[in-house]
């Protein structure tokens, strides 16, 4: 900048022009648009609701990749002739008090009706995780889960659910992990073709 016109922009700006008001974002939309969602057990830490809605649920088949950490749906078509790979899961909702929803993942008893210790005290804690703020811990001696329960429930408000709903909600968690042929690059994988 030529000597001499500092001045002239410094004359320019307005510093009350710039200053950040305390209620900046009031009346701005407040809408949060959802575009990944987690598929995970509930950390030990955070307290979590489960949405009791049958709705927003769902009993299914699932493929689940132990090393890579990863969840798969599977189209119905291929539950029989996948059915050493599958497991039997409900697919709850939940939602965190910082109102990070995330799908919970929960293995459902065998044909023969046997479920083990584990995910028969995760069904009971999201059964207590309807209607009360918990932390969802483990107790390995007992082989089982366990709700804490917030002290204060008055003092945690009630969740707020997105809007979008649980079909679009799932199909955004599972986007990239949904397993409809066999030409999919999961199951070819399992058949050792790759």
């Amino acid at each position: 900048m030529p000597k001499g016109n500092e001045n002239k922009v410094v004359n320019r700006i307005s510093l009350d022009l710039l200053k950040l008001d305390l209620g900046f974002g009031e009346g701005l939309p407040e809408k949060k648009e959802i575009s990944t969602i987690l598929v995970r057990k509930p950390n030990k830490q955070t307290y979590i609701r489960v949405n009791a809605d049958p709705a927003w649920q769902l009993k299914t088949a699932v493929l689940e990749l132990k090393d890579e950490g990863e969840t798969y749906l599977v189209a119905k078509e291929l539950w029989k002739e996948l059915r050493n790979e599958i497991t039997p899961k409900i697919i709850v909702s939940a939602i965190t008090r910082q109102d990070s929803f995330f799908f919970w993942p929960i293995r459902l008893p065998n044909e023969d009706g046997y479920i083990d210790s584990w995910n028969r005290s995760a069904i009971e804690c999201a059964k207590v995780a309807f209607t009360q703020w918990v932390r969802i811990q483990s107790e390995k001696d007992a082989q089982s889960y366990f709700p804490h329960i917030a002290e204060n429930q008055d003092s945690f408000p009630e969740p707020v659910w997105p809007e979008d709903g649980f079909e679009k909600l799932l199909m955004i968690a599972f986007k990239d992990h949904y397993i409809d042929s066999k030409d999919h690059p999961v199951v070819k994988k399992l058949r050792g073709v790759l």
